[in-house]
């Protein structure tokens, strides 16, 4: 990655990557802007394509830079492809050495950019090659506009989804995903497909190529197969819209443009056949893909869990609505435009409606498939400003209405996202870097070569692609052996044979109650499978349970290795910790009455009424993530008002405070159906501290039909503090100190409930001038019998071996004193020479009388400058 005292520095300096995204994204801005000035016509050949792929490159790389060096997966289906790539650099042959399942083979075989250039096919080298297709694809879509549009209405067409890219920090949206590859190619399609004029030099060729990349897409993922008539629609009819062809040639060129869409679909038949992998490939990628279609889930339930993702930031709504509303009402009034006769606005039309189709038909809540909107909003939003641009009368109210775009568009979406903190990742560069590898990872290359194979039963194929190593077996996820569907058996089979024939050097059963997924190991563990459990049993050692996995090593390779059980546990205990662990095992669990029970196909534990659970903390818990519902038939038969979801923090001391509430009511809202994923940040309490989930009756304690259930939980532990445990604050805590510590609002401000006394202390990186925050009490402090007798606040430093400086000091006592209540405000100057080290810690503590009762203090919006 990086020096390591460059990614130190980069972890204390936030300010470099906030500089670089001003620096690149005000040069995108200028770039834009300087199209406004432009007087050219639509398809200038003058124009030099290299500034507009410069400014999209500088724009990406400088706000997502710091995201392609985490070492774990963002999203498994991101490991399942970096692993499938590694496999494909052995044995090129899809469907025989790597099966996809719904993933088309050129979206694993394009991650192999990286070995043409003698770099390891890793995380970081996906993202960056995902990064790239996107940037290709928006600078595609721009080309694709010019052929139709002014240099003025083409860039500010440009501008939302480019910024999306940008700004975008969702799980779901930054890894490499199977969207990446078919959205580059749709859009190089287009850009191939109106490239020449049909009477021009040169345009066979590309009208040729344009057919062949529409045909790719099928190779690419199935479901961006409703992209490929929309397309080749769109094309021949542009040709029948013109008046200088004769109809002859007019069917000659759609002709051509089916036989070069055909093309590479009948040599990918071919090589399918010729390989001999015919079963595989209709078995997997076909009925597999209708099997995944067929069983997802409602709409309603899909839209849900969709806002569940984008609502987190609010990054897809902020690009996307406000522009999309402008480019429907310009649709809906297009005819004194002229729209509904511009090739542009039809092409935008027919691609939206296609990814619509594509979006919705799989019926699941993977906020990743949005990504096959852009290039079809960027079309169409195109060719609403376009034909306003065209016909808008004079140049000052062009360039009024193009910066009142630019504010919905740019405006909105760069204010939410420089409002929100750096990357995550900024803050553990050095971290990861020193730490890259999990225990898992670090067992598996002591034992393991280069040229070595690794087979994993379960979900992780984080294993591979942490270690190098190419699958051993053709399935990098085995769910379909495990779950109970039609053709298990049948995958099992292959499983078993790909591991007979292969003898991976390392086997790994990465099921277990702290795995990310499959975690009841008598139900889900390898030994379901009896003449596997028998293959490892016979030609592997087992060296290691770390709970999430167990570790086999093949048996002639432990013999000759010397590495003892100490050595193994000094190797785990140094590897980096895994994200997502689910909870302990729930106190009193097992005497709490709650049933058993098994409702779509998965166990649960029956949440009637009143019933609760609780978890002891470790005080590393940073965010608690539970599965919860209703059995069905109390919905689809009863007619209950619903269960209330509560949790509440119990502490060493005996405070007890609620942190969360949720009514699920399926009766009345349909999204409530079904499984039902949440979860929410934990405050920073002390070690000792128990997590408690209950369920109480919904509206007038009506409990009837609250068939609830819990069917599952885990906490997001890690050693530092999350930004949600601390919204507002633009620098984290190395440390708290607190009894009662809760998130909530005060005067419509988001606040960070400590309540006295409490302190908070902050390394500084140095070069700090100033602080600020708001502060006060929470107002039943003080009001509706409230008798506080104050509390008071304390800003210290403490310098390497010199004595602590107070630097900030005030006393609310806000029942005597008026001006008290309510938010206070505390902005002050930092003594000179702050030095790297410096610790700032900000206390809380009673008032004169030394009572802490009532005393409900609180932070908020905490800037350290």
């Amino acid at each position: 990655m990086f020096y390591p005292r460059l990614t130190l520095w980069l972890d204390h300096n936030h300010l470099v990557y906030w500089s670089g995204t001003i620096l690149a994204t005000g040069l995108f801005l200028a770039w834009v802007a300087a199209g406004l000035r432009s007087v050219d016509s639509p398809g200038a050949p003058r124009e030099h394509t290299w500034p507009a792929a410069t400014v999209l490159a500088l724009l990406l790389a400088a706000w997502r830079w710091p995201l392609w060096f985490y070492p774990g997966c963002y999203n498994p289906d991101e490991s399942q492809l970096v692993a499938g790539a590694l496999t494909l650099a052995h044995d090129p042959v899809f469907w025989r050495s790597v099966d996809g399942f719904t993933g088309g083979p050129l979206d694993f075989a394009v991650l192999l950019w990286a070995r043409l250039l003698t770099l390891p096919v890793n995380f970081l080298t996906a993202r960056m090659g995902g990064l790239l297709l996107v940037g290709g694809a928006l600078f595609f879509a721009y080309r694709t506009m010019r052929r139709f549009l002014p240099a003025a209405p083409a860039r500010l067409a440009l501008v939302p989804g480019a910024l999306f890219f940008a700004i975008v920090t969702e799980d779901d949206f930054i890894h490499y995903s199977t969207e990446h590859l078919p959205v580059f190619v749709l859009a190089g399609a287009c850009w191939l497909l109106v490239r020449k004029e049909p009477d021009t030099a040169g345009h066979r060729a590309s009208w040729w190529a344009g057919g062949v990349a529409a045909g790719l897409l099928p190779w690419t993922k199935l479901q961006a197969v409703p992209f490929v008539p929309a397309l080749l629609l769109w094309a021949a009819g542009t040709l029948w819209w013109r008046s200088n062809l004769t109809d002859a040639r007019r069917w000659r060129l759609s002709r051509e443009l089916l036989l070069a869409a055909l093309a590479p679909n009948l040599l990918g038949l071919g090589l399918v056949a010729a390989t001999g992998v015919w079963p595989v490939f209709l078995r997997s990628y076909v009925l597999q893909n209708v099997t995944y279609v067929s069983s997802g889930m409602t709409m309603a339930q899909v839209w849900h869990g969709m806002m569940e993702t984008l609502n987190y930031t609010g990054h897809f709504q902020a690009c996307f609505v406000l522009p999309g509303l402008v480019v429907l009402v310009g649709s809906l009034a297009g005819r004194p435009l002229g729209l509904w006769r511009r090739g542009l606005w039809w092409l935008g039309l027919m691609l939206f409606a296609a990814a619509l189709v594509a979006v919705l038909t799989p019926r699941r809540p993977a906020a990743h498939y949005l990504l096959f909107l852009v290039v079809p909003l960027t079309c169409w939003s195109g060719a609403v400003l376009g034909a306003f641009w065209q016909q808008g009368g004079r140049q000052w109210l062009r360039r009024s209405c193009a910066g009142a775009w630019l504010l919905l568009a740019a405006g909105g979406p760069l204010a939410l996202r420089w409002h929100q903190p750096v990357p995550e990742m900024v803050d553990y560069l050095a971290d990861f870097q020193a730490r890259p590898l999990t225990a898992v990872g670090r067992i598996t290359r002591a034992f393991t070569r280069p040229d070595d194979s690794l087979a994993v039963w379960g979900w992780m194929c984080d294993f591979y692609v942490e270690t190098g190593l190419r699958q051993g077996v053709r399935q990098g996820v085995t769910h379909l052996c495990i779950l109970d569907t039609p053709r298990r058996e049948v995958y099992r089979a292959e499983f078993l044979a790909d591991l007979r024939r292969r003898q991976p050097a390392v086997f790994i059963d990465a099921v277990g109650p702290t795995a990310d997924f499959f975690r009841d190991r008598s139900q889900e563990g390898h030994e379901i499978f009896p003449a596997l459990a028998a293959f490892v049993r016979e030609n592997y050692v087992e060296v290691l349970d770390l709970e999430y996995a167990r570790v086999y090593v093949r048996a002639d390779r432990y013999a000759v290795s010397r590495h003892d059980a100490a050595f193994l546990r000094a190797l785990a205990e140094n590897g980096r910790p895994v994200r997502g662990k689910p909870a302990p095992e729930p106190l009193g669990f097992d005497h709490a009455g709650l049933q058993a029970n098994v409702i779509g196909g998965r166990p649960v534990r029956m949440m009637l009424p009143r019933a609760e659970i609780s978890w002891p903390l470790r005080g590393t818990e940073r965010e608690f993530y539970f599965d919860c519902g209703y059995d069905p038939r109390a919905y689809l038969e009863g007619n209950g008002n619903g269960t209330l979801f509560t949790a509440e923090l119990t502490t060493p001391s005996g405070a007890v405070f609620p942190i969360y509430s949720r009514l699920l009511d399926p009766v009345h809202q349909t999204s409530d159906r079904g499984l039902v994923r949440d979860h929410f940040p934990v405050p920073p309490v002390p070690a000792g501290s128990r997590l408690t989930l209950r369920t109480s009756p919904g509206p007038e304690e009506n409990s009837v039909w609250d068939w609830a259930y819990l069917a599952g939980a885990a906490f997001d532990h890690s050693p530092r503090y999350s930004h949600r445990q601390f919204p507002g604050f633009n620098r984290l805590p190395e440390t708290v100190t607190s009894d009662v510590a809760y998130l909530g609002t005060e005067d419509g401000q988001d606040v960070v409930a400590l309540h006295a006394t409490a302190g908070l202390t902050f390394r500084l990186h140095g070069g700090e001038r100033a602080v600020a925050f708001d502060f006060g009490f929470r107002a039943g402090a003080y009001r509706d019998g409230g008798n506080t007798d104050g509390a008071g606040y304390r800003v210290t430093l403490r310098r390497p071996d010199q004595p602590e400086v107070v630097v900030f000091e005030r006393l609310l006592q806000p029942v005597s004193q008026p001006a008290d209540q309510g938010k206070q405000h505390a902005d002050f100057l930092l003594p000179g020479g702050i030095e790297a080290g410096t610790e700032l810690m900000l206390s809380i503590g009673p008032g004169p009388a030394g009572s802490p009762a009532w005393d409900w203090t609180y932070l908020a919006n905490l800037q350290i400058k």
